[in-house]
């Protein structure tokens, strides 16, 4: 990538500014709907019945609570995790200078979607983008299987705050296949993925052995509800869902299918969001390694991405995650091509680029669960013009 120039460094400094602006205000507008949103259970979830999936986040909160409240430090986190992630994602961009690049990131499933969805933004999945954000940053920056070894101990962190990380992992390990893998022997590539293999295996051990049970979850209430009165008041909380089996989400997904999950929304956000990527991808001409590693590499990522949507009902939020992934994947393997540069725009077009890129990141948002209606939503454009 090359130098950021004057344009490059002022457009970065204003989309940072403006994500830190909204990272605040939703921020304090989601700590004062403490403590009834689901996410705020899934917060607090804790060790204070013994090590339990899910528990790093709200333990970390309980231990520094007597200094700091656990809410303003939960938020603060947040806000400072989303600003750094979100952050490194528009250098990224201003780097490459793509117009197309700049459209994927004003999507309201990619840099917008906490912001539009309150509750959204009060889930850990910030986390687990910005795991994969450094891996990526490692990768290609770190030779051998050294980076490999990194990406696995990044990936401890946001897998101990939900599960669900490591089921975006495989897609790290594709990025290092097709960042690397065209210089090395297919030997290499071979042993990356027996070895990124056992570290999931290993992992989904972990997770089943530490899966949690009803007096942990009694234990993690209990103890909050001590610290900070009001805490778990909602009886659909994490604490209840932690001491679920995995039966027991799949039967809930397959009935909410059944009865039935709004699925066309999500197909057409995946369309809405999917397109303008595919379209970078295809004018920016990325380096794959068109090895059968490479590609099934890929393939197995992308099947990965999709298994939280059998466990869970959560689309929306895992759509945000998965095209997320994507996209920084592109936008990190692509060469240098200049072929859809903003810099190639003419100014007399500008007006009306502008107009059409604010219709598209505004006229709609997504929700990142919803069991009735549509997945979709009017964005604030339309709420804006509303009497």
């Amino acid at each position: 990538m090359s130098k950021l120039n004057w344009s490059q460094l002022l457009l970065g400094l204003l989309l940072t500014l403006a994500i830190g602006f909204l990272a605040v205000q939703t921020g304090k507008e989601f700590i004062r709907t403490f403590p009834f949103p689901y996410g705020w259970s899934e917060l607090q979830l804790s060790y204070a019945g013994g090590f339990v999936r899910r528990g790093l986040l709200g333990q970390l909160a309980f231990v520094f609570h007597p200094m700091i409240d656990a809410r303003r430090f939960l938020v603060g986190l947040l806000i400072t995790v989303y600003i750094v992630v979100f952050g490194a994602i528009v250098a990224m961009v201003c780097l490459r200078r793509s117009l197309t690049a700049l459209v994927c990131l004003l999507s309201p499933v990619l840099l917008l979607f906490p912001y539009n969805d309150l509750l959204a933004f009060g889930r850990k999945d910030v986390f687990i983008v910005g795991a994969f954000v450094a891996s990526v940053l490692l990768a290609k920056r770190i030779p051998g299987k050294r980076a490999l070894v990194a990406m696995m101990a990044i990936y401890v962190v946001p897998g101990l705050m939900h599960e669900t990380a490591w089921a975006y992992f495989p897609m790290a390990v594709a990025f290092l296949l097709h960042e690397q893998g065209g210089t090395r022997p297919q030997r290499w590539s071979a042993q990356v993925v027996l070895f990124a293999a056992g570290y999931l295996l290993v992992v989904a051990v972990v997770i089943y052995a530490f899966r949690g049970t009803h007096a942990q979850a009694d234990a993690i209430i209990s103890s909050w509800q001590a610290a900070l009165p009001g805490s778990f008041s909602s009886p659909h909380n994490a604490a209840a869902w932690l001491a679920s089996d995995v039966d027991g989400n799949f039967a809930a997904v397959v009935t909410s299918i059944l009865f039935p999950l709004p699925i066309k929304s999500i197909i057409a956000a995946a369309v809405l969001t999917l397109a303008p990527i595919a379209t970078y991808a295809f004018v920016s001409r990325p380096a794959l390694v068109h090895t059968p590693v490479g590609i099934w590499s890929l393939i197995v990522a992308g099947l990965c991405m999709l298994a939280p949507g059998v466990l869970a009902a959560d689309w929306g939020r895992y759509l945000h995650i998965a095209c997320m992934q994507i996209f920084v994947f592109f936008l990190a393997i692509s060469r240098q091509e200049r072929r859809d540069s903003w810099e190639r725009v003419p100014p007399e077009l500008w007006p009306l680029v502008a107009t059409l890129v604010l219709i598209y990141s505004s006229s709609w948002a997504l929700l990142h669960f919803t069991d009735k209606g549509s997945f979709l939503m009017t964005g604030w454009l339309y709420r804006f013009f509303q009497p």
